[in-house]
């Protein structure tokens, strides 16, 4: 029971470092993630080292940034075996403007987010940030992408001839 009440008292924490990593809500299958990072920190540590919260804390943001690193390559095995050919040029090239202009995670969240069908106001919600921080980061968004737009579409177009 003791160490389900400290799991339970360090809830905001691990809330706190989920949003640092940029991981939108809903974060059910992260807080679960995180228990059992929990459950190997209270096994593992060293009183002498740190103090409890500092290394719970990074043992948690390493795995987290290892459980997101490895999501990413998934979803990039699967962003790169489309059905048609058709989907393979629209799913290459969200993957050129997703991986190949300098987005920065934030921008990369929003991005996919915005493809996905999300407005503003839900983006802005799941990521417990203004709305017009998301139409700022959008505008970057914009811009950072707006040369690969282009090149794409004059490819296209020397394709169609």
């Amino acid at each position: 029971m003791k160490t389900n009440r400290s799991f339970q008292d360090h809830t905001l924490l691990i809330y706190s470092t989920l949003h640092k990593l940029n991981i939108p809500e809903p974060f059910d299958d992260y807080y679960q993630e995180a228990y059992l990072v929990y459950q190997r920190s209270v096994r593992t540590y060293n009183p002498s080292r740190a103090k409890f919260t500092t290394y719970f804390v990074h043992k948690l943001n390493h795995h987290m940034r290892g459980l997101l690193k490895k999501e990413q390559s998934y979803k990039s095995v699967f962003f790169l075996t489309p059905p048609s050919d058709e989907t393979l040029h629209e799913q290459s090239l969200l993957y050129d403007l997703e991986y190949h202009s300098n987005l920065t995670p934030q921008e990369k969240t929003i991005f996919s987010l915005t493809y996905q069908g999300f407005t503003v106001k839900e983006i802005a919600h799941k990521m417990k940030v203004s709305e017009s921080t998301i139409k700022r980061r959008r505008k970057n968004i914009k811009e950072k992408t707006q040369e690969l737009l282009f090149m794409a579409e004059e490819n296209r177009e020397i394709e169609s001839l």
